[in-house]
């Protein structure tokens, strides 16, 4: 789906691959901010993305999950799964992990950089007034905090779905998630288009922009289409409160999804649009 990548490690059987776009983007980084700085901050930021979505795939394997690779793309990394945790709880503790592990990078290099013998002429010093250590660690906050908008299917949006379906099911609580990350995917482009009028340049945030708008409405008729299919085939029955996954699924931006699942967990539902069998009984 993405195109070329080339594979740069595994760990814990997991393959990380690098795509070929990210190449390209090389020069750019040192052209900004030279060859020592653009090089330092390229690794880092990498090793950064790297370990976020570890934090997503270690998580989802203690789910029973498997994940196939992860890939790093210009917009940010891919953790590719064969399916996601079939509970809203467990969802909702992977789409978590890979922020907390960017919270964690962030506290140790930004406070405990702050006792190193780094200075203001640090070769690869930014603009922020800091060590380069602390710069690494600011750009772990920034990722964390951006991962966390409820623009689904970003992290915060699969947050906001696994809060949801927990109530609302499965199907509503996606198109839900799906409209606010829409809606929250227009006003990042509008944002983006607006520095670019003030001469602040090209800015990559219009490109997620515009993938968070078709990643959510894409998972959103998936997602329809499996309800879909089950009312068809099985009558009278639906899911479970557990979530039921597809074949693939990728978290953490870009994340998308494809195809129905093998099976997945029933429950009746006698009157399908207002009532439903739940954990504890009838509920409307």
């Amino acid at each position: 789906m993405f195109g070329p990548a080339y594979k740069l490690a595994t760990v814990y059987g997991i393959p990380i691959r690098l795509h070929i776009s990210l190449v390209l983007l090389l020069p750019l980084l040192i052209g900004v901010y030279g060859p020592v700085r653009g090089i330092v901050y390229g690794l880092s930021l990498l090793t950064s993305i790297v370990l976020h979505e570890l934090g997503h795939s270690v998580v989802a394997i203690r789910k029973g999950c498997r994940v196939q690779q992860i890939l790093l793309l210009p917009i940010g990394g891919a953790a590719q799964m064969e399916s996601l945790p079939r509970r809203p709880w467990d969802e909702l503790q992977m789409a978590l992990a890979g922020p907390a592990v960017s919270l964690a990078l962030f506290a140790a290099f930004y406070f405990f950089g702050a006792y190193l013998p780094l200075t203001k002429d640090a070769p690869f010093l930014g603009v922020w007034g800091l060590n380069g250590v602390q710069e690494i660690g600011i750009v772990n906050l920034v990722l964390a905090v951006f991962n966390l908008l409820p623009a689904f299917p970003m992290d915060g949006g699969r947050v906001l779905r696994a809060l949801l379906a927990r109530r609302l099911g499965r199907l509503s609580a996606t198109r839900i998630a799906a409209r606010i990350g829409r809606i929250i995917a227009v006003l990042m482009l509008v944002w983006s288009l607006y520095l670019w009028w003030r001469g602040y340049g090209f800015s990559m945030l219009s490109v997620v922009a515009v993938f968070v708008f078709w990643a959510a409405g894409a998972e959103y008729r998936a997602v329809r289409y499996q309800e879909w299919h089950r009312l068809q085939e099985w009558g009278d029955w639906t899911w479970t409160d557990a979530d039921a996954s597809d074949d693939v699924a990728t978290i953490s931006p870009p994340p998308y999804r494809r195809g129905p699942p093998d099976e997945a967990p029933l429950r009746p539902n006698f009157r399908r649009r207002r009532f439903s069998w739940g954990r504890f009984g009838w509920r409307r």
